[in-house]
C-alpha cells in the first residue's frame, strides 16, 4: 500500500498516512520504507510501469517544457505575420500551440 500511495506526490511521509501509518511517526516511518530495498526496488519497478503505460518520460516532459520555454509568438500570430484577421495561422506546427493561449478582442478595442 505504502509503495501505491507513495506514488501519488512522491512524498514519503504522506504516503505513510495514507497508507495507514500513525501520522505521529510518519515523518521516520515513510523515510524509513523508502530505505528498505525491496520497497525501493517496488517503487522504481512501480514508475517504470506508469512511464511505459502513459508513454512519458522525463525526457519527453524536458522536451516539451523546451518547445513552449523557446517559442517566439511572434512566428504563430496572425498579426505579426501580416495576415487577415479571420485567415488561417498556416505553418503554425501542432508542437507549437501547446503554449498559445487565444486572445479575442473585445468590442471596447481591449483584449481578453
Amino acid at each position: 500500500m505504502f509503495c501505491r500511495e507513495y506514488l501519488v506526490d512522491l512524498n514519503a511521509t504522506q504516503a505513510a498516512i495514507r497508507a495507514g501509518y500513525s501520522t505521529k511517526n510518519a515523518d521516520v516511518t515513510g523515510p524509513k520504507m523508502l530505505g528498505k530495498v525491496g520497497i525501493a526496488e517496488f517503487i522504481q519497478q512501480l514508475m517504470t510501469q506508469r512511464a511505459e503505460k502513459v508513454g512519458v518520460t522525463a525526457q519527453s516532459v524536458i522536451e516539451e517544457i523546451a518547445k513552449m520555454a523557446f517559442a517566439n509568438m511572434a512566428d504563430y500570430t496572425r498579426r505579426a505575420r501580416g495576415l487577415p484577421k479571420n485567415s488561417e495561422n498556416r505553418g503554425t506546427r501542432p508542437e507549437h500551440c501547446i503554449c498559445m493561449e487565444p486572445i479575442t478582442a473585445i468590442q471596447t478595442g481591449g483584449y481578453r
